[in-house]
């Protein structure tokens, strides 16, 4: 979801009432001042709602990209070996990863999260 002041709430409120306000002014009656600041206050909250929307699906899609490395990287780890290996050098999947905990050890695959991650 991405955030458009454009297509906001604040905006389209702000348009209606400039919209209401020039009525107003042909026929010479204006809002009270209370009116005023109370749909000014109602337009801040709407506004300031949109932000922690667009804010709260940034971070869960930030969550999301961290959790499919985390869980992703391992297994490509896995296929690289076996797709870059010479014929005869692991008999499958599970002999990669036992030789992999042998030779590495089982932190062998953080080295390169990192870059992942970033």
């Amino acid at each position: 979801m991405r955030f458009d002041f454009r297509t906001s709430s604040f905006v389209r409120l702000v348009a209606a009432r400039v919209t209401e306000l020039r009525a107003m002014s042909e026929s010479k009656t204006l809002p009270s001042t209370e009116k005023v600041k109370e749909e000014v206050k109602e337009a801040t909250k709407e506004a300031a709602s949109d932000f922690v929307q667009s804010l709260r699906a940034l971070v869960a899609g930030g969550v999301g990209g961290v959790c499919a490395v985390v869980t992703g990287h391992p297994f490509d780890l896995v296929k690289v070996r076996l797709q870059t290996a010479e014929k005869g050098v692991y008999s499958g999947a599970m002999d990669v990863v036992r030789k992999i905990m042998a030779q590495r050890g089982p932190l062998v695959c953080t080295t390169s999260r990192t870059e992942s991650l970033v």
